[in-house]
């Protein structure tokens, strides 16, 4: 009985260290790109996120505000880097890393969405904050405010 007894003590005592180990240890995951874009899914969701960041984009259409959709980049296979939850225009940024926040772009935003900046029929002016930019190659930031202006081409050339 004694010998039984000091074989489970024995083996308890040597497996507590490795499943110490496995539960305190995240898993790794291959990375998975989401559809021809340069954004990362995220394999644990939320968790275990070190940089999180809502930027605000909004958009306006010949002087009315165009609502941006819910759960652009939030799929059941995928949660991007980039996206949305609720619609609104809160656009999350979140990442494992933070050299991983400088590889990105806003613009890697529209190509998760799908959306180009372009419009048929339609000039734009698009301000970072208070500062007019040219396109949307530019680094995020937390708490960012992008607005997108977009005037239709009969207007603006109407008004001239």
């Amino acid at each position: 009985m004694k010998k039984i007894f000091y074989s489970v003590l024995g083996v308890g005592i040597l497996a507590t260290p490795v499943i110490a180990a496995m539960a305190f240890t995240k898993p790794s995951f291959p990375e998975t790109f989401y559809a021809d874009t340069n954004v990362l899914c995220l394999p644990r969701g939320h968790r275990d996120l070190e940089i999180v960041w809502k930027m605000q984009l909004t958009i306006m259409v010949d002087g009315v505000p165009e609502t941006v959709p819910h759960n652009i980049g939030n799929t059941m296979a995928c949660v991007t880097e980039l996206h949305t939850h609720e619609a609104g225009g809160v656009v999350y940024a979140e990442f494992y890393d933070e050299g991983r926040a400088a590889q990105l772009t806003f613009a890697d935003f529209f190509a998760v969405w799908g959306e180009s900046l372009e419009r048929e029929g339609y000039t734009y002016t698009l301000l970072k904050g208070s500062e007019q930019v040219d396109s949307l190659n530019f680094s995020l930031a937390p708490a960012q405010e992008v607005t997108i202006t977009y005037t239709s081409s009969a207007t603006s050339t109407s008004s001239k």
